[in-house]
């Protein structure tokens, strides 16, 4: 679906049109980005290169890990195979349910509904422009920062606060991180 998508199932049929001026939705939108410019990205750009670089970098990681641990007994990364599976099969499924569910979907781009934006000047080609949910930046964001979150969590707990108070370890070491995961999801 990712790869060969458009090829195979071609356009989705559109089945939002645009929201109503008193939805959350419409509200939200005009809100966080009034006077949208095609050629300035949201926080320039920080979301969507993370949305993308974040799942290889965390792989990567992951990998370096395992790979390192299997060659050497003394490698500087912990061993990471379990978490590079793990994580492998999180993005791999989650990447598959958002992609049938764009396909299944069809809702168009807000650039697409919205009267005061002309469509054209974006660029996108029919099928992508029909695409838009559920969000792959947010899927995948949400996947890496949740296991970022565990991992960190994880050093924090049993490492750096192994001998603080419970409530610290699970308010620093535990919500903390999550939070943190949260809150880069939602950006």
């Amino acid at each position: 679906l990712l790869v060969a998508g458009d090829d195979l199932l071609g356009a989705p049929p559109l089945s939002m049109g645009t929201p109503a001026t008193e939805s959350v939705d419409w509200r939200f939108t005009h809100w966080a980005n009034p006077t949208p410019d095609p050629n300035q990205q949201f926080l320039a750009g920080v979301p969507d290169a993370l949305g993308y670089a974040g799942p290889f970098l965390l792989a990567g990681y992951y990998l370096a890990g395992a790979v390192g641990n299997a060659i050497t007994q003394d490698f500087w990364l912990a061993d990471t195979a379990h978490e590079a599976l793990a994580y492998a099969e999180a993005l791999g499924w989650t990447m598959l349910v958002v992609h049938v569910l764009k396909y299944s979907v069809g809702r168009a781009r807000p650039y697409q509904v919205r009267p005061d934006l002309v469509a054209t000047e974006f660029d996108d080609d029919e099928v992508d422009s029909l695409l838009a949910f559920p969000s792959g930046h947010s899927a995948s964001a949400a996947v890496t920062s949740v296991f970022l979150a565990l991992d960190v969590g994880d050093w924090l707990a049993e490492d750096v606060l192994r001998d603080a108070p419970l409530a610290l370890k699970i308010g620093v070491g535990r919500m903390l991180p999550m939070l943190l995961a949260g809150g880069y999801t939602w950006m």
